[in-house]
């Protein structure tokens, strides 16, 4: 159920930033989502691991500061494959969010702000529209 209502929350947010970037309301909205997300993370992860339970696990980094058609495709794809796949549990950060928790957990992984759409499976790094 929290899977679909943060895949939800996440196609209403990337709806609303689209229509109205500069709203520092949307702002807002994807810093606690951002952080939900990491949570959310880190839980299903130990449940994971506790439970022995085997979801496939994708963290996703892009910028909304330009555009970027990479990003946009591969947000696209992602989009199409969480609700193509239940088991796969998508998380997408935007790296201009000022928010220092997200940095962190995208320098865990080798995430450079100059090579996105940054996309992480099994662990490994993948950058560009792969």
């Amino acid at each position: 159920v929290l899977t679909k209502e943060i895949g939800q929350m996440a196609d209403n947010l990337n709806t609303l930033e689209a229509n109205n970037q500069d709203d520092e309301r949307i702002k807002t909205a994807k810093e606690r989502y951002s952080v939900l997300l990491i949570k959310d993370y880190l839980l299903s992860k130990r449940l994971s691991e506790n439970c022995g339970t085997k979801p496939a696990f994708i963290i996703y980094f892009y910028s909304n500061a330009d555009v970027c058609p990479e990003c946009v495709k591969t947000g696209f794809a992602l989009s199409s494959l969480r609700s193509d796949y239940e088991n796969l549990r998508v998380y997408a950060f935007d790296l201009n969010l000022d928010l220092p928790l997200i940095k962190t957990f995208a320098s865990l992984y080798g995430v450079q702000e100059n090579q996105l759409p940054a996309v992480v499976v099994n662990n490994k790094l993948y950058t560009g529209l792969t």
